[in-house]
């Protein structure tokens, strides 16, 4: 026969335990504001891009959640690649934030939607014709 009492303290125990909160932000993705939601260890990647009127670009974002509550970070890798008139482009960039700084800022279209506060962690580009002219 189960004890209540022991019953009741494990169930006190158990919501004494801290939950995982998701951590929800805005992104701008396909032309409008999309907000993401990512538990811990959860990460999400999207691709856009396409030809146009002067070549192709692609670009392809990681979003990936460490860390429990608060104190945890989203981290952001970010890598685009290009061609142009002036030939083939590529760019790389990484950053992070803080969950507690997920909401820091005003969005620059219309300073309504809060954005993150990402701090650059690096960041690369790589013209393939200006290096080949040694620029």
């Amino acid at each position: 026969m189960n004890n209540p009492t022991s019953n009741l303290l494990d169930a006190i125990r158990r919501a004494a335990q801290p939950h995982p909160v998701n951590a929800r932000f805005w992104v701008f993705a396909n032309d409008g504001w999309v907000r993401l939601s990512l538990g811990v260890g959860q990460y999400l990647t999207h691709t856009e891009g396409g030809p146009d009127e002067e070549g192709y670009s692609y670009t392809g974002t990681t979003w990936s959640r460490y860390g429990h509550g608060r104190e945890g970070f989203i981290e952001l890798h970010a890598e685009t690649n290009a061609r142009d008139c002036d030939g083939p482009l590529d760019s790389y960039w990484e950053s992070v934030c803080r969950v507690d700084a997920l909401e820091d800022h005003p969005c620059f279209d219309d300073g309504v939607v809060p954005v993150p506060d990402w701090e650059k962690v690096s960041a690369s580009q790589h013209d393939h014709f200006a290096e080949a002219m040694n620029y």
